[in-house]
């Protein structure tokens, strides 16, 4: 619904929810122009960026998994291959 014109124009939080949206959608693209330029995937320029910001009891792969929506096995597979890149 947030999407039509004519509902958001009517109500304030479809107008607000629109642009969150469009804040998300410029963050995403920034952090993949970013990712790229390091030649890294967005998901392990996430998994640095939650390794950086989070407590140190707090940065286990089960929370990270959490933090990115997917399963353990997922997020460990994720940190496998940044941890081989930054061993080439």
């Amino acid at each position: 619904m947030m999407f039509a014109p004519q509902y958001r124009k009517d109500n304030q939080s479809a107008r607000m929810s629109m642009a969150l949206f469009r804040i998300s959608q410029a963050i995403k693209k920034m952090t993949q122009e970013e990712s790229d330029a390091l030649g890294l995937s967005p998901v392990q320029t996430q998994a640095l960026l939650f390794a950086a910001h989070t407590r140190n009891d707090m940065a286990t792969v089960g929370n990270f998994a959490s933090t990115i929506g997917t399963t353990h096995v997922t997020a460990v597979k994720i940190l496998n291959r940044l941890v081989e890149k930054t061993n080439l």
